[in-house]
């Protein structure tokens, strides 16, 4: 499917001379690295709301649902999505339900799109994530855990990722605009 979205960006030829330039070789096999940042670039230079939303799913590690995404983002997060699909740079696992469809990134693109977009500013949508998170957590200390212990596990483990990195992105991106550092 990566070679599919890459043919979507020019012909076999064009494509093989942005490998041949911007990758590493390895046995003569260009790196999924340098193939999916190909793809990242021309997603880039046709939506900067889809490079804000690839940003915005770094937060989100362990995946997120439609219904939770509708919330931060809105209703045009899905044109992004399917975007980020079509480029192989996010997938989908369907939960069971159509609210319980989870996104996430390839699992290597998070930590690409952290150092990859360091001047992007999605300040808006990381609030809206610290708000979506801060309910869940309220939420949840309200539940009623009586019913044994794996039912709240089973309510928290999945998001400990996603919570983790939302905290980390305000650390890093955050505090220091306020002229405060962790250490403090």
């Amino acid at each position: 499917s990566l070679v599919a979205s890459l043919l979507q960006q020019g012909t076999l030829t064009e494509i093989y001379q942005k490998l041949k330039h911007s990758s590493m070789h390895d046995c003569g096999m260009v790196t999924l690295n340098a193939s999916l940042s190909i793809s990242l670039e021309y997603v880039k230079q046709n939506s900067l709301e889809t490079i804000k939303f690839f940003k915005l799913m770094s937060l989100f590690p362990s995946g997120i649902t439609k219904d939770a995404m509708e919330k931060i983002w809105g209703p045009k997060w899905s044109e992004h999505a399917i975007n980020l699909q079509e480029a192989s740079i996010l997938s989908s696992k369907d939960g069971g339900d159509v609210l319980e469809e989870n996104f996430s990134l390839v699992p290597f693109m998070v930590d690409h799109a952290i150092n990859y977009l360091k001047d992007c500013d999605i300040s808006v949508y990381h609030k809206k994530s610290c708000e979506f998170y801060a309910k869940k957590l309220e939420d949840l200390y309200t539940f009623d855990c009586n019913s044994g212990k794996e039912d709240c596990d089973s309510l928290v483990i999945p998001e400990e990722a996603n919570i983790l990195a939302i905290l980390s992105h305000y650390w890093r991106t955050v505090l220091p605009e306020d002229g405060i550092s962790i250490s403090e």
